[in-house]
């Protein structure tokens, strides 16, 4: 069987077409059913000659569009990527034949890298998840599992999962507009139903520049890039004050969804109606650094002291320090996985890379 039966990828997307073309770009070889789902109003003009599946559904939130397609995946694998990050096919692959030998795991993900382009040059800015290298939770109950996953949490939103688990997760968190319950839903339901692990290998490179706009649970707006220049481009709905939005209808709403699903996976340890609420205690003590856009949003004293320097100093200028700091970085040759750790992992960078310089406009 090729990765094409086994594997559905899902690019959501809104206004962003210049990001569709870079992913057509990268995805059209790929060896994987692939649906980009775009709520954008105006309709992209795709190729018909290549297999990539376009979904034109306008004005729909990122929950509702995917919802929309569950019925179109016909593979018993799935995996969300953004549209301007990169996933590696065989990485894929390996992530696949992981889960076909053990039954008893419901997702798997690898290693992440972010990139930038400085003056038409690509360079990795840092590696994250650093302390989720060596991630494996093989607790032996669905609660349990769940509580270790939100102790400690990560986005998992670019994992493989097993279908039916992933249309169950899509369908409790379809109710609520934030994107962020998507990414917490997807690994929590999929917790319940079994074990979870970061495989050492290269899995994506996910684009360190910002392509849109986002409005928090308090109403505050952001954006993080001069390439916005559209003002009509429709904000992604975020949580920043995780205590408030639990407390609020939509949050109560979402923990009715979560504690009916889960009454069939309690145990003696917890009830499933109060499951909801230790895994949220668990998720706002650790006070997580990356939940959705990575605490970006965040308004600290160092987000205003940089704002106030880009106010100043001309944008080649910060540009020219950016490049130089991480051009000249060497990779950490013992962080196994990295994309500098195996010839496999390398020429899969270099695709990305051609792709992305060749698209550098975007930028």
């Amino acid at each position: 069987m090729s990765l094409y039966s086994k594997l559905t990828i899902i690019i959501p997307t809104q206004d962003r077409h210049k990001l569709i073309s870079r992913s057509i770009d990268y995805y059209r070889e790929f060896k994987a059913s692939i649906l980009i789902v775009d709520s954008t109003k105006n309709k992209y003009a795709l190729n018909d000659k290549i297999s990539i599946k376009y979904i034109h559904l306008p004005d729909l939130s990122y929950q509702e569009k995917i919802q929309s397609i569950l019925d179109k995946i016909e593979t018993k694998y799935v995996c969300i990527c953004p549209d301007d990050d990169f996933l590696s096919e065989e990485s894929l692959e390996k992530g696949i034949n992981f889960l076909e030998l053990n039954k008893d795991f419901s997702f798997v993900q690898g290693l992440i890298v972010r990139f930038n382009v400085y003056f038409k040059k690509y360079v990795l800015t840092n590696a994250i998840q650093l302390n989720h290298q060596k991630y494996i939770n093989e607790e032996k109950t669905g609660t349990s599992r769940v509580l270790k996953l939100m102790k400690d949490y990560n986005n998992f939103n670019f994992s493989v999962y097993r279908t039916h688990i992933f249309r169950d997760a899509i369908n409790i968190s379809c109710n609520v507009k934030e994107v962020t319950i998507v990414e917490i839903m997807l690994s929590t339901i999929a917790s319940l139903h079994g074990k979870s692990k970061v495989l050492p290998i290269f899995w994506m490179a996910r684009d360190e520049k910002r392509y849109s706009t986002y409005i928090d649970n308090c109403n505050n707006k952001y954006a993080f890039t001069n390439i916005l220049k559209n003002k009509e481009i429709k904000p992604t709905a975020v949580i920043t004050d995780w205590k408030k939005y639990l407390s609020s209808q939509n949050g109560k709403m979402l923990e009715e969804e979560f504690n009916l699903y889960a009454k069939e996976f309690s145990d003696n340890e917890i009830s499933s109606n109060n499951l909801f609420q230790e895994m949220f205690n668990n998720f706002i003590k650790t006070k997580v650094k990356k939940v959705n856009i990575e605490s970006i949003h965040n308004d600290t004293y160092w987000q205003s002291l940089r704002k106030r320097i880009r106010s100043i100093l001309p944008d080649s200028l910060i540009e020219l320090y950016w490049f130089a700091r991480y051009y000249f970085v060497k990779n950490n040759p013992n962080m196994q996985g990295y994309p500098w750790t195996s010839k496999s992992a390398q020429l899969t960078l270099k695709k990305m890379k051609k792709i992305i310089i060749k698209n550098s406009y975007i930028r």
